[in-house]
């Protein structure tokens, strides 16, 4: 006699075999009504787990979701005949196609505008900042939380209606859930919305990147349930395989984070970022990096990729534009541009002019580096007189210009020629604009710090 299977419900054998439980005391016997809704689940019980289960009744072969294991088709040595092609990066040396990735942010830093950003940019195929896509791509926008108005000002400001056919967005809004829901038994599944998004991808192939905005709003489930955030990264896996695509989502922080972009920031179960291949986090810059820079920390955010399996870990600064949206930035260099203006402020109120090297070193040029440090009192160092000039000539504050000497000429540094120094006139300050890295036989002290 065969053995049944262990999913084999045999209803009569059940009977014959439990003893008849008593009755509650004041519970009255299941009607006609009950007695077939019970059945009608006992039965879809046992549908679904015959789905992976052989019916050895009928003799039908076992169904499962993926082959079962054979020795020959886990082998090394036969599925990994030659070496594997190079990776396929969506952006080079900082995120792979086909993988699902996670932004964090504090609520209120700017992470939509970011997002869109970066749609744009992969669209057209340029760098924003750490970000450099190969080629142009076919981006999918999905606001989630933002309506089409919002979208529409954002997008607009940035472009001013310049925008890549293959540039994709939409608003679903108030209009769809979550992708999963929970069913009778407490369970999580896909829903009809997830559905929906499945069947859209299939209207528009070749989508190379899903950037969505919020987990929040797409989800479904607890947000500390851990299995829940688990199986909501299972869901975008299954999507980005089926359609060979990429996809990027952003989620919020708690508010104790919003100067650290760092493993943990993201808010309820830990499990998102673990299921997650690459997560980056976005913070407002720090107060300490702010005085040491002698910058705002305002206008600054801090983008850290703080977790990636198949890549590189790196970080950005982003500076804030005054139409909301962000470009990468060097705190150094954005320091270096402050100092230059700001020494070209100084020098406008100076009757005297001076070279490099005296506003380096001598003591006539003492109150200049003087009222430098006051300005930027944690970050100014006298040597940095050298990276402000350099600084101000590139930024066309300042210039470097000839003057006769005794003997030789001089290079003096000055600001530039539009702007009239208090008594004297233009027309007297005849000027050249030498290459902005010759000293013109000046030494700097400080070369190549």
């Amino acid at each position: 006699m065969p053995n049944s299977s262990v999913f084999d419900f045999n209803q009569e054998k059940l009977q014959r075999t439990q003893p008849e439980l008593p009755q509650e005391s004041g519970q009255d016997p299941m009607d006609d009504e009950e007695a077939r809704l019970m059945a009608d689940l006992e039965a879809g019980e046992r549908e679904e787990r015959e789905k992976y289960q052989p019916n050895k009744g009928k003799g039908e072969e076992p169904k499962h979701p993926i082959p079962l294991l054979t020795y020959e088709n886990v082998s090394f040595a036969s599925w990994l005949t030659s070496p594997p092609p190079p990776p396929d990066w969506l952006f080079d040396q900082v995120f792979r196609k086909g993988e699902v990735g996670m932004i964090c942010s504090p609520g209120g830093l700017g992470k939509s505008y970011l997002l869109l950003q970066l749609a744009l940019a992969a669209a057209k195929g340029e760098p924003f900042g750490l970000f450099k896509p190969p080629r142009p791509m076919t981006v999918l926008y999905l606001a989630a939380e933002d309506s089409r108005s919002i979208i529409a000002e954002r997008a607009w400001s940035l472009t001013n209606g310049q925008f890549p056919p293959n540039l994709l967005g939409v608003s679903v809004a108030g209009e769809i859930g979550p992708l999963l829901e929970y069913d009778g038994k407490n369970n999580l599944i896909t829903s009809k919305y997830y559905d929906w998004l499945d069947q859209s991808l299939e209207n528009i192939p070749d989508i190379d990147l899903i950037l969505a905005d919020p987990k929040s709003r797409l989800a479904g489930g607890k947000e500390n349930d851990n299995d829940a955030n688990t199986e909501f990264v299972r869901c975008l896996e299954r999507l980005a395989k089926k359609h060979n695509t990429s996809i990027i989502f952003t989620h919020h922080t708690s508010k104790a984070m919003r100067t650290d972009a760092s493993q943990g920031q993201s808010r309820g179960g830990s499990a998102i970022e673990d299921g997650c291949r690459w997560v980056a986090g976005m913070a407002q810059m720090s107060d300490s990096d702010a005085s040491s820079y002698g910058l705002s920390a305002k206008e600054y955010v801090f983008f850290n990729i703080y977790k990636s399996n198949n890549s590189k870990r790196q970080d950005q600064f982003f500076r804030r534009l005054e139409n909301g949206g962000f470009e990468p930035t060097n705190l150094k260099t954005d320091l270096y541009w402050k100092l230059g203006n700001e020494l070209a402020e100084i020098l406008k109120n100076e009757s005297e002019e001076y070279t490099q090297t005296q506003l380096f070193k001598e003591n006539k040029c003492g109150h200049i580096r003087d009222a430098m440090a006051e300005k930027y009192p944690t970050s100014w160092k006298n040597k940095k007189i050298h990276d402000a000039i350099e600084s101000g000539v590139k930024a066309g504050s300042l210039i470097r210009c000839e003057v006769p000497g005794k003997g030789t000429k001089r290079v003096v540094i000055r600001i530039r020629p539009d702007i009239v120094l208090p008594g004297e006139a233009q027309a007297e300050r005849p000027c050249s604009w030498p290459d902005e890295n010759l000293n013109k036989g000046e030494t700097d002290p400080d070369e190549g710090i």
